[in-house]
């Protein structure tokens, strides 16, 4: 039904943009940098085959696939491959672009197979490293999470800056879901402070050295969250191990003041409220018993 509906806008749009597409100097290209995919499909759509660029190809597929046209941005993707001219980075990084959509589609396997293909002909390192991250994260996706740490560890010695953050996140994720805390642990203090990872890391350290009940760095890690990314630290979750941290630390009456505070914010029905008021009730009750 999608693709039915995309050529009937292709071709009522054709009836009022071809006039005026052929009488504008801009490319398919252009129209893509301009963020006009839908111009540039329809300008693609509506050229003569044999005087479309190479690029103007490229930008076409990148079109389809904005607009989720996968289809035809495949299709596109394949007619450029096929030409054996088309050689070097740009190569390997239409054929990242095709693995990419493959996980996109649940296609794991096909992405892993894409990717595994072509890994030994890249010299380009940072390509080589995204490579490596794609198929760690389709063997992610299936739950595989041994191999995949192996392909996230070869991504971060090949990668630098925010690609490398996102390998160390992706490792550590890998390393969490195996219960090996100690080597995620290393992963996620590896992130740099100002990455895009960084709070999802912060959030995974608090709750392994919350399993390893160390309440005074628990503490510290949530004091830093809530500095740093106030409005991402503000739920009920990190409310209620902070209490428990509190209370473990043996600061009753600060707790006291964060489980008041705590009900300010959310309903006395929600499950960690309750866990949390529950934990100080018991605290309390053995702080007078032992009174």
């Amino acid at each position: 039904m999608k693709g039915v509906f995309y050529f009937f806008k292709i071709f009522i749009f054709i009836l009022f943009f071809s006039i005026s597409s052929r009488a504008s100097d801009e490319s398919v290209r252009d129209f893509y940098l301009r963020g006009l995919p839908f111009r540039a499909l329809v300008s693609f759509e509506s050229s003569e085959k044999n005087k479309i660029s190479l690029s103007d190809k490229l930008a076409a597929a990148e079109s389809a696939w904005m607009l989720g046209l996968v289809n035809r941005a495949k299709e596109i993707w394949e007619e450029v491959l096929a030409d054996n001219s088309f050689k070097g980075k740009k190569r390997y990084q239409v054929i990242l672009s095709k693995a990419i959509l493959e996980i996109q589609e649940g296609n794991f396997d096909k992405a892993r197979e894409i990717a595994e293909r072509n890994l030994a002909n890249i010299k380009d390192t940072k390509l080589k490293a995204e490579f490596y991250l794609l198929i760690g994260e389709s063997l992610s996706s299936q739950k595989a999470y041994t191999q995949a740490e192996n392909y996230y560890i070869e991504a971060v010695e090949r990668s630098s800056g925010d690609l490398k953050n996102e390998a160390l996140y992706l490792l550590g994720e890998s390393q969490f879901n195996l219960g090996i805390y100690k080597d995620a642990r290393k992963s996620f203090l590896s992130i740099e402070v100002n990455s895009p990872y960084a709070v999802r890391a912060l959030l995974r350290l608090i709750e392994i050295d919350f399993q390893n009940r160390n309440y005074s760095r628990v503490s510290n890690w949530i004091k830093k969250g809530k500095e740093k990314y106030s409005k991402k630290f503000e739920n009920p979750w990190i409310r209620y191990v902070s209490i428990c941290c509190l209370l473990e630390l043996r600061k009753l009456k600060v707790a006291k003041k964060e489980l008041e505070d705590f009900k300010k914010w959310y309903d006395e029905k929600n499950t960690w409220y309750e866990l949390s008021k529950a934990a100080v009730e018991s605290a309390n009750f053995k702080n007078l018993k032992l009174g």
